[in-house]
């Protein structure tokens, strides 16, 4: 189902393209796209609409009331557990091989089916250790 794109809604969907593998609040979005006169209200209305049509995620931090949003356009990202570091907000996706690993044996061993577009396993990356 295709959606309809405003000028604001390119606008957000470049910055996700731009800023993959990258968590971000909707006061952060609004922040980086100050230049182009978008109020943080639009921001909102956008992320629910990107939200609707599965083209973006919505996570929370333990501790945050805040709400982060992930680009979600590749089947990758789709297909795979994210790492997500809690320093940089930085996400991975884990490999493959893995993901299928666990998400095999986590049907096997319990009967729970994990949808891997929303799973997130919190740490911290390589480089903020």
């Amino acid at each position: 189902m295709a959606v309809y794109m405003t000028k604001q809604r390119r606008l957000l969907m470049d910055f996700f393209e731009n800023h993959p593998d990258r968590l971000f609040s909707a006061g952060e979005i609004a922040d980086n796209l100050t230049r182009e006169n978008i109020s943080i209200s639009a921001v909102y209305r956008n992320l629910n609409a990107l939200l609707e049509k599965g083209l973006i995620d919505c996570v929370t931090k333990d501790g945050v009331r805040e709400k982060y949003y992930r680009f979600l356009i590749s089947e990758e990202c789709r297909s795979s557990i994210h790492l997500t570091c809690t320093r940089c907000n930085r996400s991975f996706h884990l490999d493959a091989d893995k993901t299928d690993s666990i998400v095999k044996s986590a049907l096997k061993n319990s009967g729970f089916s994990i949808d891997t577009s929303k799973s997130v396993l919190y740490g911290r990356c390589g480089k903020c250790k």
